[in-house]
C-alpha cells in the first residue's frame, strides 16, 4: 500500500509564494515543514488515501479520465490570519466538483488503515501521529461537506496574514504523501483537456 494525496497544483508563481511565506513561518520557528519545488510541493489536496501498489495504473487511468472532463481552473487565495498555517482557497464549485468526483471514482481502491511505511520519508524519519490521524480521518473530517480547499504553508500556527490572489492551474496529479501530508513526490501529473 501506498499513501497517496490526488491534487491540484498551482501555477508557479504561487508555489513561489507559497514558498516565501513558508521560509518566514520557519524563521518565526513556526513550521516543521520546509516547502520546495521538488519534496514538500506546494499544493491542493482533492482526496487522499493509501492505494495498492497493483491499482496504481488503474487509478492513472482514472485521473487521466477525469483530467480530460475539466478546463483549466480559476481560483482565488482568502486573504485571513488562521490558527493553522494555511493558504485557504475560495471554495467554488468547480473545485467542489472535482473533489467530488476523485473520490467517488477512486473510493473501491482508497483504504484507510494507514502505517508509517506507505509514506516516503528519510532514513530515520518518523511519520508523526498527527498525519496517521489526518489520513485515517479524511473521508469524514476533510471531505463533500467539511472539505476546504488550502495550500498548507506550515507545521504550526500562523503569525503571517497571506494576500488574496487570483490564478489558474490546469495541472492534476497523484503524489506520494509524506509527514504533514505533504507531497514528497509527483507520480503522474495531467492537465485539464477540455
Amino acid at each position: 500500500m501506498i499513501a497517496c494525496d490526488i491534487v491540484l497544483l498551482p501555477p508557479s508563481e504561487i508555489m513561489r509564494k507559497a514558498m516565501d511565506i513558508n521560509r518566514k513561518l520557519i524563521e518565526e520557528g513556526n513550521s516543521d515543514i520546509v516547502l520546495g519545488e521538488e519534496k514538500c510541493i506546494p499544493h491542493i489536496t482533492l482526496g487522499m488515501g493509501c492505494i495498492k501498489k497493483r491499482d496504481m495504473s488503474n487509478v492513472s487511468r482514472i485521473l487521466e479520465d477525469i483530467a480530460e472532463s475539466f478546463v483549466p481552473m480559476g481560483l482565488t487565495t482568502v486573504s485571513a490570519k488562521s490558527a493553522e498555517a494555511t493558504w485557504k482557497i475560495e471554495k467554488i464549485r468547480d473545485i467542489e466538483v472535482l473533489h467530488e468526483i476523485v473520490m467517488i471514482r477512486l473510493a473501491p481502491f482508497f483504504s484507510y488503515t494507514v502505517e508509517p511505511a506507505m509514506f516516503s520519508r528519510d532514513t530515520g524519519e518518523f511519520i508523526n501521529d498527527l498525519t496517521l490521524h489526518y489520513i485515517k480521518k479524511f473521508p469524514i473530517k476533510s471531505s463533500f461537506e467539511n472539505y476546504q480547499p488550502h495550500i498548507t504553508l506550515g507545521a504550526g500556527e500562523m503569525t503571517l496574514e497571506v494576500p488574496s490572489l487570483e490564478f489558474v492551474t490546469d495541472v492534476f496529479a497523484l503524489c506520494h504523501l509524506g509527514n504533514f501530508c505533504t507531497c514528497r513526490e509527483v507520480f503522474s501529473a495531467y492537465r485539464f483537456k477540455r
